[in-house]
């Protein structure tokens, strides 16, 4: 959108401005060189309606620009206004979407907190477990080595 607005705002007027001072000054510059002798006048005029057909040309060619730059800011426009309906039309599904991944989650956080006990409980009891299993193994190894050593 700040393309278009940048073309229509700078680019536009900058090339319109810049062909009307060429226009300008092959007029003008026409104009004061009327003052000359017939036989100067000839050549120049020859010149003069060289240059405006070469600066028709250029201007043929600006119209031209002109209008393929106006098909491209109504395709782009074209493009954005559909991309919006789309975005409309996407939005409701995204947000159900959303609510159901939110729901999930809160039902996940709900179970983890509620089994954490029951996890420490666990842990625990088989923390003690492991370490009276450890304490009996090394009481018979102990009795073992001290049986070895008499």
């Amino acid at each position: 959108m700040k393309k278009i607005k940048f073309i229509k705002s700078f680019i536009l007027p900058l090339i319109l401005a810049t062909s009307f001072s060429i226009i300008a000054n092959l007029i003008t510059s026409s104009w004061l060189s009327s003052d000359e002798s017939a036989k100067e006048d000839t050549p120049k005029i020859e010149n003069k309606i060289h240059e405006l057909n070469s600066i028709s040309t250029s201007l043929k060619k600006l119209d031209k620009f002109i209008k393929e730059q106006k098909q491209i800011i109504v395709t782009q426009q074209e493009m954005i206004n559909s991309l919006q309906i789309q975005s409309k039309e996407l939005e409701p599904i995204v947000n159900s979407n959303q609510a159901t991944v939110d729901a999930i989650m809160k039902e996940a956080a709900r179970k983890a907190e509620k089994n954490i006990w029951k996890e420490r409980i666990i842990g625990s009891i088989f923390g003690i477990i492991g370490s009276l299993i450890a304490a009996w193994i090394w009481s018979k190894g102990k009795k073992l080595r001290i049986q070895n050593i008499v």
